[in-house]
């Protein structure tokens, strides 16, 4: 049987600028009660749209991380935390709120508007310098914060979003929304086109002794300098940038370091994308196997203690796996530049979408640009 937890959703109608309502896609979501999340799916969204489209040589959001909050989990039929994650140490449940905010939202909006792919705002700035996005005076944190990410749907709209995520409350998770208004407004659009939606939205994942439910909210609040045309740049430049990060994302967690940098035009990153990609096939990397078919990156964690994640389901690790096809690889290996790359990803994808699939305590999951993601829960 699938992985799955039951989460409340919740949405805020007074938020949606007048005369707009909420889409009718999350009405049917929150009006059908307690939400199917299908957690193993969740938690590689949450590796791949929390993680940076770069490396820096060392990372807190490769897939060790994440892989480390499934025996946080208890066993219940609803997404709620275990009994012994009460004693862990506060800066450790906050981070796992703030990633669990992330994947579960991302997922959710997916799996409800389309969100293909989600790709961060300062970066896609970078991509397009001088960028199709103007930014209010930026911070890492508080209200000047830009929003996390822009997300582009199956139709190449675009909506900008920002993730919210707590184990406080449900009134927490509220005020999280609130405070995230003004960092959502930092982003003016300037020049041609609009966006579709402008969300703040979050988890709360209850403790193990709270008396409330797990819900996933989301609002729309007005946002006059938003929802103005978007920059200089032409609707498929934008489409460009937004799929060059998310394609870099996918390299960074398949440890091309070198060649997501040149992809993401980091500072001080090789110019051509072939160049990055042979020294990085040069590296011997032991999670790593490269043969004529594929490109394979795997990581395997196992705990301490066997833990139960649902009444039917006893593990004692997981193992993740991305592959890169060979075409895939062809495709670096010949491509100089990183904004061409973008554009072939942008056109080759155009149609596409993410192939799920589930077999038990596997998932399965096949990004629109061509990268496969496998998650593997290890049976005790």
């Amino acid at each position: 049987m699938p992985l799955t937890k039951s989460v409340l959703i919740e949405l805020l109608p007074a938020t949606w600028p007048a005369p707009a309502t909420p889409p009718a896609s999350l009405l049917r979501a929150e009006k059908a009660g307690p939400y199917q999340m299908d957690v193993l799916f969740a938690l590689i969204f949450t590796a791949l749209w929390t993680r940076p489209p770069v490396r820096y040589g060392f990372s807190l959001a490769d897939t060790w991380a994440w892989m480390r909050y499934i025996p946080a989990l208890c066993s219940s039929g609803e997404l709620r935390l275990c009994e012994a994650w009460n004693s862990l140490d506060p800066h450790q449940k906050t981070v796992l709120s703030e990633d669990f905010g992330v994947g579960f939202t991302t997922w959710f909006l997916y799996r409800e508007l389309g969100f293909l792919r989600y790709s961060d705002t300062l970066w896609v700035i970078n991509t397009l310098q001088p960028g199709a996005f103007q930014l209010g005076p930026s911070a890492k944190r508080g209200q000047r914060k830009s929003p996390d990410y822009i997300a582009e749907d199956r139709h190449g709209d675009f909506s900008v979003l920002e993730c919210k995520g707590t184990q406080a409350s449900r009134q927490g998770l509220i005020n999280a929304i609130k405070r995230g208004i003004p960092q959502k407004q930092n982003l003016q659009a300037v020049g041609g086109g609009q966006l579709t939606h402008s969300l703040v939205a979050g988890l709360f994942i209850p403790q193990f002794h709270s008396a409330e439910h797990p819900v996933l909210i989301v609002a729309d609040p007005e946002r006059p300098s938003i929802n103005e045309v978007l920059g200089r740049y032409s609707r498929g430049e934008i489409r460009r940038g937004v799929s060059q990060i998310a394609y870099a994302k996918e390299l960074a967690t398949l440890g091309f370091a070198q060649t997501a940098n040149a992809v993401a035009r980091t500072k001080d990153s090789l110019e051509r994308v072939d160049d990055a990609f042979s020294i990085d096939l040069q590296m011997q990397r032991p999670e790593r196997s490269i043969n004529d078919d594929q490109i394979v990156a795997r990581r395997e964690y196992v705990w301490d203690a066997p833990t139960r994640t649902s009444d039917d389901l006893l593990i004692e690790g997981a193992r993740f796996e991305a592959t890169l096809p060979a075409v895939e690889a062809d495709q670096l290996r010949r491509c100089s530049s990183p904004d061409l790359l973008g554009e072939r990803k942008r056109d080759e994808s155009e149609g596409n979408d993410w192939t799920a699939e589930v077999d038990g305590a596997e998932a399965v999951l096949k990004s629109p640009m061509g990268t496969t993601f496998r998650l593997s829960l290890l049976l005790a």
